[in-house]
Order: structure tokens, then C-alpha cells, then sequence
């Protein structure tokens, strides 16, 4: 493994780049090293291992995808002005679904395999990637800084299976708190652009001995066209695809406890679709940019891989 190969000091030098960027009460010890350079080699391995016929399968996957979602949300909105509640929110549900697929095969966090088997129930694509091996590492360390998180998954995936009308019944008001922690989790996000920034450069200056020329390049390449979006795309789809899932089904069938006459005004989901449209159209810029970026990398690759 190449963190093995980081000797002392670079540990203590990777230790203080991270503590600068913490308050004094979050400082992480020496000792916590080793787990934050596995976080971040088995990233940089798994990536760098992806054959480049695989890359380019996953991001015509992806473009492909969100060609389709642009043209599902526009019909969506558009259903909603005319009143068409429930093709409205059929729509939407598909627009989050195939975002978070596309989303998923970008960044090479599952296979394409992987991503058909999630179906409609897309926030158990979410819980498919907590145990995906080189997700592991970041997800012990996140552990390890806030022993207040729950990784274990399986309350969600009971909720997934189990609790789909009451997730569908889900009243305005909760759909607000949703997006209000939205817009947080962006806010903090893009207060720490920066920091991340110059994170990936410091990686860089601390490992160039054991990077190749061509992955010191997308590295350089990836710090001037970082965009905190990208992570904030992440969690907002967990939470639209958690507010959206359950209405594939109720929208389609009239034998169900929610049918579709019962979308309207009264219903939460109908009631804030349009204060999630800014949230999606927000994702959909966001990968709209990764998948242009990852078209020049991939273009200065010369087809090496």
C-alpha cells in the first residue's frame, strides 16, 4: 500500500495541513495518521486502477443519463404548471433517480452492474456505497472524528423496504427542514472550496515522489477545477432521493393506498416541488462540470490506459 511508504514525517506533515483546517477542539493525533492516508491512497489507487475503457463506458453512462434527466425536468416542471401533479412528481422522482445513477458511474463509486440492481429504490444506492471497498477507509475516519454518526445501515434499509407511504406522506413542513439542511450543507461546504484546495495540493507536494507525471498532472488539473459541488451534489441527492423514491410506484397505480388522483396541493411533496427545483437544477450543473472536466483529463490521457 503506498501509504506505507510515507515515512514520519510526512505523517506529521499530512497531521498538521489537516489540524490547520480544524478548530482547536477537533485536532486530530499523530496516531490517526495511518487511517487518514489509507482514506486518501485508496481513493487515489482505486481511481488510478480504472482501466480507461471502463472510465469512458461510465461517463458516456452518465452523459447519457443526464441528456435524459434534462429533458424529464423540463417536462416536469412544465406538468406541474398545467397542473399535472402526479406525472409531475412521477417525472421528478426519475429526475433524482437517474441523477444519483449518473451521479454513481461519473465517479466510479459503484459498477454499472451495480447501479442497474438499485432499481427504483435509489437511496439504496447510497447504502451500497458505504461498503464499497475504497469507500471504507473515509467512512472509519469519519467514524473515528464523530462516534455521534450511525454507519450502520440497516435502520435505513429497513425504512427503504418498509416504510415507503409514510416517507411518501411526508408533510411540507418536514420537506422544508430537508432543504433548509440542504442549503447548510452547501454553505459549509463551499466555506471550505479553499481548504480542500490546497489540501490537494499539499497531497500532492507530500507525495510526488510515488505519483507517476501523468497523475501529478490531473492532480494539478483537478486543484485549479475543483468545485465543493461536487460533494454537496452527493448529499443533497441522499436527501431527494430519500423525499422522492416512493412515489414510483403510487404514481403509476390506481390498486395502491396513495393513488394518483390524491396528487395535489395537499400533499407535501407537491406542495414544495418547485422549492426543490433550484436544488436539482444545482446537481445538474455540478455534473454537468465533472463530466466536462473528466473529458479533458481523459483527452490529455492519450488513450494510455
Amino acid at each position: 500500500m503506498m501509504e506505507e511508504k510515507v515515512d514520519d514525517e510526512g505523517k506529521k506533515e499530512v497531521v498538521r495541513f489537516v489540524n490547520d483546517n480544524l478548530p482547536s477542539d477537533q485536532q486530530v493525533s499523530l496516531d490517526k495518521a495511518d487511517a487518514l492516508l489509507k482514506m486518501i491512497f485508496s481513493m487515489g489507487e482505486t481511481l488510478a486502477n480504472i482501466k480507461r475503457k471502463d472510465v469512458e463506458k461510465n461517463i458516456k453512462y452518465a452523459r447519457e443519463l443526464l441528456e435524459v434527466v434534462k429533458r424529464d425536468f423540463n417536462t416536469s416542471k412544465n406538468n406541474y404548471q398545467s397542473k399535472d401533479y402526479g406525472n409531475s412528481i412521477g417525472l421528478m422522482q426519475q429526475v433524482v433517480e437517474k441523477l444519483v445513477k449518473a451521479y454513481c458511474a461519473a465517479f466510479h463509486i459503484l459498477t454499472i452492474e451495480e447501479i442497474r440492481k438499485v432499481g427504483h429504490k435509489t437511496p439504496m444506492a447510497f447504502v451500497k456505497m458505504v461498503h464499497v471497498d475504497w469507500v471504507k477507509p473515509t467512512v472509519q475516519v469519519l467514524e473515528e472524528r464523530h462516534p455521534e454518526l450511525k454507519t450502520d445501515t440497516r435502520p435505513l434499509e429497513d425504512a427503504i423496504h418498509n416504510k415507503q407511504k409514510e416517507l411518501a406522506l411526508v408533510d411540507e413542513k418536514s420537506i422544508e427542514t430537508y432543504l433548509i439542511l440542504c442549503k447548510n450543507i452547501n454553505k459549509a461546504l463551499k466555506e471550505k472550496e479553499e481548504i480542500i484546495r490546497t489540501g490537494i495540493s499539499s497531497i500532492v507536494a507530500n507525495t510526488s515522489e510515488l505519483l507517476t507525471e501523468e497523475d501529478s498532472k490531473k492532480f494539478k488539473f483537478l486543484e485549479e477545477k475543483f468545485n465543493i459541488g461536487w460533494a454537496s451534489a452527493l448529499v443533497q441527492l441522499y436527501l431527494l432521493s430519500v423525499l422522492t423514491y416512493p412515489h414510483t410506484e403510487y404514481i403509476r397505480y390506481v390498486d395502491r393506498e396513495i393513488k394518483p388522483s390524491h396528487y395535489n396541493l395537499e400533499l407535501g411533496i407537491v406542495k414544495k416541488a418547485p422549492d426543490m427545483w433550484p436544488v436539482i437544477e444545482e446537481i445538474i450543473e455540478s455534473l454537468q462540470s465533472f463530466l466536462e472536466l473528466k473529458s479533458v483529463m481523459n483527452e490529455d490521457s492519450g488513450g494510455k490506459r
